[in-house]
């Protein structure tokens, strides 16, 4: 009897270990999957002694942007996609588009998770005038994202963060150059 019992004990225990297994699989799979981000971002560039300002530091060039990403999800951790931006300057007719690349990691498997975002990419200047505008954002970009993320039904998240980025320029006047300037946004999105 008392080998009955411990074979009856064991055979239960496997069961809901191996039940338990397949359900982790099961969601493993559901987190799975091709995704659609679009977002929305201000801030604007980071300068020493900005127009109109005593400071040593401040922020100049105020601008917005909109952008739409397309990837996939590895697991609930880790998504890659590829997309586009339009970047807008708001005291400016100046805008730009970057093509990116973007690699995202959340860290916990909660509702409710702290994420990185990495991106690289390279920014369009729309227009064929030259010499280019002060600052226009045309090269190579980096940016990295520390944020938040609330996840809701069938994988969808919402996102809060703050970005903060290299953006290559250029500059007018005798000298056509590319240099690269350091960039602050807040970004706000929703991942379908």
């Amino acid at each position: 009897m008392k080998k009955f019992f411990v074979v009856t004990m064991m055979a239960v225990l496997l069961g809901t270990v191996s039940f338990s297994a397949s359900a982790q699989e099961k969601k493993a799979e559901q987190d799975k999957g091709f995704w659609f981000d679009v977002s929305a971002s201000a801030g604007g560039m980071v300068m020493r002694n900005p127009a109109g300002s005593n400071a040593k530091f401040g922020m100049n060039r105020a601008s917005y942007g909109i952008d739409a990403v397309f990837g996939y999800r590895f697991n609930n951790y880790v998504a890659l996609g590829a997309g586009a931006q339009f970047v807008g300057e708001i005291n400016r007719n100046d805008v730009s588009i970057p093509i990116i690349v973007r690699v995202r990691y959340d860290i916990l498997d909660k509702m409710v998770t702290p994420f990185l975002a990495a991106e690289v990419g390279y920014s369009v200047y729309p227009y064929s005038a030259k010499p280019r505008p002060q600052y226009a954002r045309e090269g190579a970009i980096g940016a990295g994202t520390i944020g938040v993320a609330i996840k809701s039904d069938g994988n969808h998240r919402a996102y809060l963060g703050v970005v903060g980025s290299a953006v290559q320029v250029t500059n007018d006047g005798a000298r056509w150059y590319r240099k690269f300037r350091p960039e602050l946004r807040v970004k706000i999105g929703y991942e379908f």
